[in-house]
């Protein structure tokens, strides 16, 4: 559980300053991140309500793990409102017991990301499902500079309180642990699942209990953090490579009836596949099969001249439910439903649109699915996709 400890400092220092930074801004806008992510002109760049990021690690020892990172609401510490963000096997219902992850509370001013605390849910301790085994609450509040001149290492310090156990009956013990965050470049490219990215370059360390855990973040404006590496005492094969990959949805509910989830990645011949799918949102085969869903999908050339191009991407599409699937058509449009921000630049979409219901199939329930799979040897292509539909969840 210490290992962990460390392990949590360097991404409360680092990494989710880089995601909280660009989770409030978009494509080189002002704001807490874009001031040290000089890359302001990017071809990429997903919907400014995006709450969900997917990455996939890979360790040293050879295994691989897919997890995710999402902005789960808000929490008040002290009078002060903190943003909740997890990272791991999140939980898909109110005490999943087969969630695993981390979460962090933390706060952006201007250029300075402060982080206040926050859990270790990983089953470890054999508590009921959805109690911490470990919290930490730091006093006070790490505060973390993001815009850093080049080559200049920050120091950081911070005394936290923990509780190993649930919170309801552990005993506090308290430990500072010390680090330092350097900009190593302001414009540096990395190769990731959605192509080549001009990201800011941080690298840190720190050190707990006489043992040094140390890591690298890539970061870039609009996305977050889109590359890390690291090496972190106690973990089960150090981490060679934790790669951003699809962009995942974000819910919301306009009329409290329907949600409308959206989802953006890129597609190459080494991240080939796409999905939009009701059953991820729910956690479940929960989606009103009686009611029609609006499925839209809009694949773009990534690159701006290539996009001008009325050639067709070489992407397959698919439209369905649990049992079955929808005819559909991709029709070549000059106008983006999803970015209007592209229209008037003479971009082609390929745009399919479903409006379908699953009356015939059995039972109330059913999930609705948008997916399309790369077929090509060649250049990216941008998939955005929104799916609107009546969610019966319990």
């Amino acid at each position: 559980m210490k290992s962990a400890i460390g392990v949590w400092f360097w991404i409360s220092s680092v990494g989710m300053a880089c995601v909280l930074g660009c989770a409030s801004s978009t494509g080189g806008s002002s704001g807490g991140g874009a001031d040290v992510q000089i890359n302001t002109d990017i071809v990429y760049d997903p919907p400014t309500n995006l709450d969900h990021w997917s990455y996939t690690i890979n360790r040293t020892d050879g295994t691989k793990e897919a997890v995710t990172l999402r902005i789960a609401g808000n929490k008040v510490i002290s009078g002060q409102t903190y943003v909740r963000l997890q990272i791991g096997k999140l939980p898909t219902m109110d005490k999943d017991p087969n969630a695993s992850y981390l979460e962090l509370w933390a706060q952006q001013q201007g250029t300075v990301v402060v982080v206040a605390g926050g859990e270790v849910h990983n089953n470890a301790l054999g508590l009921p499902a959805g109690t911490p085994d470990m919290t930490l609450t730091m006093t006070p509040p790490v505060a973390l500079e993001t815009n850093l001149a080049v080559g200049v290492p920050q120091s950081i310090t911070g005394t936290g309180s923990i509780l190993v156990g649930d919170p309801a009956t552990a005993q506090p013990t308290s430990e500072t642990q010390t680090g330092t965050v350097v900009l190593v470049s302001k414009a540096e490219t990395v190769q990731t699942d959605l192509g080549p990215q001009t990201a800011a370059h941080y690298s840190g360390e720190v050190t707990l209990l006489g043992s040094k855990a140390s890591g690298d973040l890539w970061s870039v404006s609009g996305l977050g953090v889109v590359k890390a590496s690291g090496t972190w005492p106690g973990m089960p094969g150090d981490i060679k490579d934790a790669i951003l990959g699809l962009t995942g949805s974000s819910g919301s509910v306009p009329d409290g009836d329907h949600t409308i989830a959206s989802r953006e990645g890129v597609l190459t011949p080494t991240n080939t596949q796409f999905k939009l799918d009701t059953y991820d949102i729910d956690g479940g085969i929960f989606a009103d099969k009686n009611t029609h869903a609006i499925m839209l999908l809009e694949l773009r050339w990534v690159d701006p001249e290539k996009a001008k191009t009325s050639a067709a991407p070489p992407v397959t599409t698919e439209f369905g439910t649990a049992v079955g699937y929808y005819d559909s058509t991709q029709v070549d449009s000059p106008v983006s439903v999803l970015h209007p921000e592209d229209n008037g630049k003479g971009y082609h979409f390929w745009t399919s649109l479903v409006n379908q219901a699953a009356k015939n199939e059995s039972g109330q329930y059913t999930s609705y699915h948008i997916r399309a799979s790369y077929t090509g040897s060649g250049d990216a292509v941008r998939a955005s996709a929104q799916l609107n539909y009546h969610s019966l969840k319990p």
